[in-house]
């Protein structure tokens, strides 16, 4: 059919023969596993599930390290049926090679599957990236110690565990984590905020930065009164969806929209946390001081 991809080839198979061997893996000493298509999707749809469940932005770029396994071909049709794009790491590259094309993709997350000589591979795993083990994979790319955000295990059943956190992920002095992705866009929701950061490391509660739309920031003379009666409105709406440890204390108005020109968001235009969190750093304690529930932020 006309404009059809190899997901969809895929989907007309286990529709037409779910009980056909479509792949053959071989798992040593002998022995062999097979897939129908039907068993080979339930693993897809296992895989894609937990990708959507970390909240990655439509098209993130996602890493396949592996050599070429049953679960390589599986792997990247779930990226595919989660929406991501897959980036192929080849299992001989350096470690320098390995950093540069993660880092150059901004790849969020990496599926790590068969290997050999992972160990001298492993420093071109940037700290941070979310490791997801596929079947076969090394065990030392699971040990305990190892900085890699969120960490997860699917086994020859499909079953997936998860060890450790999302990247994103912050701790507040509460001993709670928060995602910010969700809240974030629960904040976008509203017509006046373009851009959102939620933030609050070691802090009782989180906060966000926020930049208003480009209308309001045009109209200086605007009623900040006015404004912060719809902002506190919509941050009430905002929290009662989100479970205590993640309600918003703050909405901290910024004057200043997050560009790539100013370093505060990537040429894919991504929130740079860091360095955003870093801009305000100075002022957040005096400015969570402050008894209105939004605040302005001066320049």
């Amino acid at each position: 059919m006309d404009g059809a991809t190899q997901l969809d080839w895929i989907y007309g198979h286990e529709r037409e023969r779910p009980d056909a061997i479509w792949l053959s893996q071989p798992m040593g000493a002998g022995a062999m596993r097979d897939f129908t298509f039907a068993a080979a999707m339930r693993e897809v749809r296992c895989m894609a599930a937990h990708l959507r469940s970390l909240e990655l932005p439509a098209g993130s770029c996602v890493a396949i390290f592996s050599k070429n396994t049953a679960w390589w071909l599986l792997a990247d049709l779930a990226i595919w049926m989660a929406g991501h794009v897959t980036v192929p790491i080849y299992p001989t590259l350096t470690p320098k090679s390995i950093r540069a094309i993660l880092e150059h993709s901004e790849a969020r997350v990496c599926l790590i599957g068969k290997l050999d000589g992972f160990a001298a591979m492993e420093s071109g795993l940037p700290d941070g990236i979310v490791r997801l083990l596929l079947p076969l994979a090394p065990k030392e790319a699971a040990r305990e110690g190892v900085r890699t955000g969120d960490r997860g295990e699917i086994d020859a059943s499909g079953a997936l565990a998860i060890r450790g956190r999302v990247k994103e992920l912050f701790k507040t002095s509460k001993g709670k984590y928060v995602a910010p992705a969700p809240l974030e866009s629960a904040l976008l929701a509203h017509p006046e905020i373009d851009q959102a950061c939620v933030s609050g490391v070691g802090l009782p509660q989180p906060y966000a930065l926020i930049v208003l739309s480009a209308a309001l920031r045009a109209r200086p003379e605007a009623n900040r009164a006015e404004i912060a009666t719809l902002l506190e409105r919509h941050l009430r709406e905002v929290n009662a969806a989100f479970d205590p440890h993640e309600r918003l204390d703050k909405l901290l108005v910024v004057p200043e929209e997050w560009t790539t020109e100013n370093g505060l968001l990537t040429p894919t235009l991504k929130l740079r946390r860091a360095i955003i969190e870093e801009r305000y750093a100075e002022r957040i304690p005096k400015l969570l001081e402050h008894e209105g529930r939004v605040v302005w932020v001066g320049r």
